[in-house]
């Protein structure tokens, strides 16, 4: 729902800081006083009546190597390390880290001829169709796809 629009000037200083007061970070003010928010930014306000603010971002050269090493060993993939901890991530990929990085997950690719026609039947038995194996066990997939074995472990019917 969007609130009643305020008449133009309502937005003094005096209310930007009473506004902003209410709020514990800039994303929420933001998010829930767009108006008083802008107001603050183009009047250059904002650092002044938001200092009271958690700051989420994290200060520049934060990121250290040993820190995204730690920080992705919170991760139980190379994937899920990107998804979780972006910032993470961002400053591994900005500093060249990411191969050193990827070395401490086990399960980033397996090794070529891995995926026999027993480990494909037995994944593709967890899946109740090619889209879901596909999505879930791409190695796997594309294996049995290579080997034209998808319609043995999933037949037409």
């Amino acid at each position: 729902m969007i609130g009643p629009k305020q008449p133009h000037g309502h937005w003094s200083k005096d209310r930007c800081i009473a506004e902003a007061k209410k709020y514990k970070t800039k994303l929420e003010f933001r998010t829930n006083s767009n108006a008083a928010y802008n107001k603050a930014e183009k009047m250059k306000w904002l650092k002044e009546i938001t200092q009271h603010m958690n700051e989420l971002k994290k200060p520049n050269g934060f990121w250290t190597l040993e820190k995204c090493i730690d920080e992705a060993k919170k991760s139980k993939s190379y994937i899920a390390f990107q998804s979780n901890s972006s910032s993470a991530y961002g400053a591994s990929l900005k500093n060249g880290w990411l191969e050193t990085i990827k070395s401490n997950f086990s399960d980033i690719k397996k090794p070529n001829g891995y995926w026999t026609f027993e480990l494909c039947k037995n994944e593709a038995k967890k899946y109740k169709n090619k889209r879901q194996f596909s999505i879930g066990a791409s190695g796997a997939h594309d294996a049995s796809y290579k080997n034209k074995w998808l319609d043995l472990f999933f037949p037409q019917k």
